[in-house]
């Protein structure tokens, strides 16, 4: 009987390492050549594509893909922006445990009263969660912004009575310096929601709770949509202040994970600590030009 219960538990085991491959679901370092990790991301506005380039410039390996945007670009109805998405298929929107993360370098970003955001989860209304640029104590700073509705009644936007906006300062914005953002999530509707916030792989804050657009239809489940870039959406209203016309950042070793897939242990630690760089690379960036 004992040899039966060992035998038991070494199939439930060795079920449980099939089931969790340890694989990630996207794994862009670009090291392909292709700006768009062979399809998986897309072009938020096509109008915007031209902002975002292949670079060897702080690459982990030998290309990174960087963004650039000036404060005076537009499109129709749109702010100045490049991104680009995360594509999700069908099944892929359904997926409510999840992981996402990438390095990011921002070069020669001085102060400047305008905000913007670097990534964001976006809905059918607006992000739920993103990561703005902004100012802070007259330092360029990174800040968390959760926006939500806090009941189950609403209609999912902001004019809504009950939406709510959380901000929550990250680190200041250091040029030249690559850092690493990885997001634990657990997506939901009610009360249950989780987002785990790891700077270089410590965890530096967690959000509970409601962390996805109400109400929705919990039968054909739509997670938001992730994107990676620069959308500086306090660039257009704003004058434009002449020293500071161009914001320029470069993302590598993007990477999206599933719960189902990999144990949360398992995707931070796919990457080697040294394709973290935790501290300012001794690098000098390339100057950029101003007015």
């Amino acid at each position: 009987m004992k040899k039966i219960c060992i035998s038991l538990i070494a199939v439930l085991i060795a079920a449980l390492s099939f089931a969790q491959s340890g694989k990630l679901k996207i794994d862009g370092n670009f090291e392909d050549g292709s700006r768009t990790i062979g399809g998986k991301l897309t072009v938020a506005n096509p109008l915007t594509d031209s902002g975002a380039v292949l670079t060897s410039d702080y690459a982990i390996g030998t290309k990174a893909l960087r963004f650039t945007i000036a404060s005076n670009d537009s499109t129709p109805s749109f702010f100045p922006r490049s991104e680009y998405i995360i594509a999700k298929n069908g099944a892929d929107s359904a997926i409510a445990d999840d992981y996402f993360g990438f390095n990011v370098t921002f070069l020669n970003w001085t102060v400047d009263p305008r905000q913007g955001l670097i990534t964001q989860s976006f809905t059918a209304a607006y992000p739920v969660f993103s990561v703005w640029f902004t100012t802070v104590s007259g330092k360029p700073w990174l800040q968390i912004v959760r926006q939500y509705d806090s009941t189950a009644i609403g209609d999912g936007s902001t004019s809504d009575p009950n939406f709510v906006q959380e901000k929550w300062n990250l680190k200041e914005i250091i040029s030249g310096e690559t850092i690493r953002l990885d997001f634990v999530r657990r997506w939901r509707a009610d009360y249950t929601g989780l987002i785990e916030v790891y700077l270089n792989k410590t965890l530096v804050k967690t959000f509970t709770g409601v962390n996805t657009i109400k109400p929705y239809n919990p039968s054909v489940p739509k997670q938001p949509v992730d994107r990676i870039g620069i959308y500086w959406f306090g660039a257009k209203p704003a004058p434009a202040t002449p020293n500071v016309l161009v914001r320029r950042a470069i993302f590598d070793n993007v990477s999206v994970g599933r719960a189902s897939d990999m144990t949360k242990e398992q995707y931070l630690n796919y990457y080697s600590t040294a394709t973290v760089v935790p501290t300012t690379q001794i690098k000098v960036p390339f100057k950029i030009k101003t007015n």
